[in-house]
């Protein structure tokens, strides 16, 4: 399923951490999901030993800031994390 938005507009807050200027919406088999501008992120979680072999963000920004969002909502009681975690490969 694709995500509607074209590039993803963020601000640095401080080393690692990025806030949406723009909403970010992906349309799953049956829902809309939509990260609301000013959510904050920390693209893919990477240790900093890897992050050679798999960056923070490029080719999956999108997928790991959708991540990030399921699961503050899974905290929140909002969203189940597994399918949070699921959703990676978005």
């Amino acid at each position: 399923m694709p995500f509607i938005n074209g590039n993803v507009k963020v601000e640095e807050l401080d080393h690692g951490r990025w806030k949406l200027l723009e909403a970010l919406n992906y349309q799953g088999e049956r829902d809309l999901f939509k990260v609301p501008a000013g959510f904050v992120t920390d693209f893919a979680s990477v240790p900093g030993l890897f992050t050679w072999l798999v960056p923070r963000y490029g080719r999956f920004t999108k997928a790991a800031i959708l991540h990030d969002f399921l699961c503050d909502e899974a905290k929140e009681g909002r969203f189940i994390r597994s399918q949070a975690d699921g959703s990676f490969g978005a």
